[in-house]
C-alpha cells in the first residue's frame, strides 16, 4: 500500500475496505487517520482493538478537538463492551469531561462531570478519580462565578474528601477552608465562623499557628465576625493576626497591608483612635513608598479629611 492509499484511508473507509485499512495498520502501527483505522476494527466487530488504538492515538493528538472526538468515541466502544457503570467506562467519561475543560468548553464539561460523579457515586465507593471530578467541577464553577454552586460543592468535595484521604489531611484542610470561604461569599456567616473556627484548630494542631494557610483561616474568622457585627471578637482576632504575620511575612507583604486595612476600619468602629491614628499613617506612607496613589486618595475618602 503505497502513500497515496494511505492518504485516502477516509475514502477507502467509504468504500468499505476495511479489512485492507487494518491489515495496513496491523502491519505498520502507522496511526495516520486513526479515526477510520478505529471504525473498521469496529465495522468487522473487533471493538477492544478499536478501543486500544484510540489509547495509543490520545498520545499523540494534534489538537484538543481530536483529543475529544477520541475519547468520545473510546467512550461509546467502553459502553458497548463493558456498560456504562463500568470502571473504564467512567474513566472514558472523566476524560471527555476534563478535556472539554481544556479545551475551554466549560458547560459542557460541567455537564459531563456531574454526570460522571452522580454515575461513579452510584455505583462504587468515593475515591480519588471522585476527588479529581470534584475538584474540576468546582474549579469550573468558581471560573463561572456561581457561588451558590461553589458553597454546593466546596461541601460535597469537603466531605468526599474527608472519607478518601482522611480529616486530617491537607488537601481535606484546604478543602474545608474552601467551604467556609464560599459560605461567607454567599452571606451564610454563621455557617461560614463554624467551618472556620473547627479549620483553623486542625490547621493549628497539624501546620501550626505560624502558618500562612492557618493565619488566611484566621483572617476569615475575623471577617465572619464583622459581618455578624461581632466587632469586638473581630477586632481581636485581626490584632492577633496582624502580629502573626508581621513575625511570617515581614511589614510590607500583602497579607500583612490587608489586615491592617481591615483593622483600620475595626478601629474607626470601636473608637480606637490611638492605634487608627498610627495605622492610617503607616498605610498612607506605604501607599506613597509603593506609587499607589489610588489607595491615598481612597484611604482619605473612605474615612475623610478630618482624621487626616
Amino acid at each position: 500500500m503505497t502513500r497515496e492509499i494511505i492518504m485516502n484511508i477516509r475514502e477507502m473507509y467509504e468504500e468499505g475496505l476495511c479489512k485492507d485499512i487494518v491489515e495496513y495498520y496491523e502491519r505498520t502501527h502507522d496511526l495516520y487517520d486513526v479515526k477510520y483505522v478505529a471504525l473498521s476494527y469496529k465495522e468487522l466487530n473487533e471493538y477492544k482493538k478499536a478501543f486500544n488504538v484510540l489509547t495509543e492515538a490520545l498520545e499523540i493528538c494534534k489538537n484538543q478537538a481530536e483529543r475529544i472526538e477520541y475519547c468520545l468515541m473510546k467512550y461509546e466502544i467502553s459502553c458497548y463492551l463493558y456498560g456504562r457503570t463500568d470502571m473504564t467506562s467512567l474513566i472514558c467519561l472523566g476524560q471527555i469531561g476534563i478535556n472539554y475543560y481544556l479545551a475551554e468548553e466549560k458547560e459542557k464539561a460541567l455537564k459531563i462531570l456531574q454526570l460522571f460523579y452522580n454515575e461513579h457515586h452510584k455505583a462504587y465507593d468515593d475515591d480519588e478519580l471522585v476527588c479529581h471530578a470534584l475538584t474540576f467541577i468546582y474549579q469550573i464553577v468558581s471560573e463561572m462565578q456561581d457561588y451558590k454552586a461553589r458553597a454546593y460543592y466546596s461541601q460535597l468535595k469537603c466531605e468526599t474528601f474527608s472519607t478518601v484521604y482522611g480529616y486530617n489531611d491537607i488537601k481535606t484542610l484546604n478543602a474545608l477552608y474552601c467551604m467556609a470561604l464560599d459560605l461567607y461569599l454567599v452571606n451564610r456567616y454563621d455557617e461560614s465562623l463554624l467551618k472556620a473556627q473547627q479549620c483553623f484548630s486542625l490547621q493549628k494542631s497539624i501546620l501550626g499557628l505560624s502558618n500562612k494557610d492557618t493565619l488566611q483561616t484566621y483572617y476569615l474568622i475575623a471577617c465572619n465576625h464583622f459581618s455578624l457585627n461581632h466587632y469586638q471578637e473581630s477586632y481581636n482576632d485581626l490584632l492577633e493576626c496582624l502580629k502573626l504575620r508581621q513575625e511570617l511575612f515581614g511589614d510590607k507583604h500583602l497579607d500583612v497591608i490587608t489586615t491592617k486595612e481591615f483593622l483600620l476600619t475595626l478601629c474607626l468602629k470601636l473608637e480606637e483612635w490611638k492605634q487608627f491614628a498610627a495605622l492610617k499613617d503607616e498605610l498612607f506612607d506605604y501607599y506613597q513608598n509603593t506609587g499607589q496613589v489610588n489607595k491615598q486618595v481612597d484611604l482619605l475618602v473612605k474615612f475623610g479629611n478630618m482624621y487626616f
